[in-house]
């Protein structure tokens, strides 16, 4: 988990949050507010990346800028690449989004 937590910090956006589980391989991360998981979600998807939005967990938008990943991957070949490529559609997330 600490390496997951690490990547995250180097390769998302300022203002990312991650939960401090104390047991099992599950990661909540917390997104800055302008974030919709929901739209990341399928473009991960299209990337063969599998996340939970937070929009799965409850009825009304508070999550929505929330998501789960499962760290419990092995690190070099499926973990870190995944990390990085998240990272890297955030970042065209938000470039789109100032752009709008």
């Amino acid at each position: 988990i600490a390496q997951c937590i690490e990547l995250i910090n180097n390769h998302f956006p300022q203002g990312t949050r991650t939960s401090q589980p104390h047991g099992g391989f599950v990661l909540w991360i917390q997104l800055p507010e302008t974030f919709d998981t929901s739209e990341l979600y399928h473009k991960a998807s299209s990337q063969n990346i599998s996340i939970a939005p937070g929009n799965l967990f409850t009825s009304d938008q508070r999550y929505k800028n929330y998501f789960r990943i499962n760290c419990g991957l092995p690190w070099k070949t499926a973990l870190a690449p995944a990390l990085q490529t998240l990272g890297l559609l955030l970042s065209q997330l938000e470039k789109n989004d100032n752009q709008s």
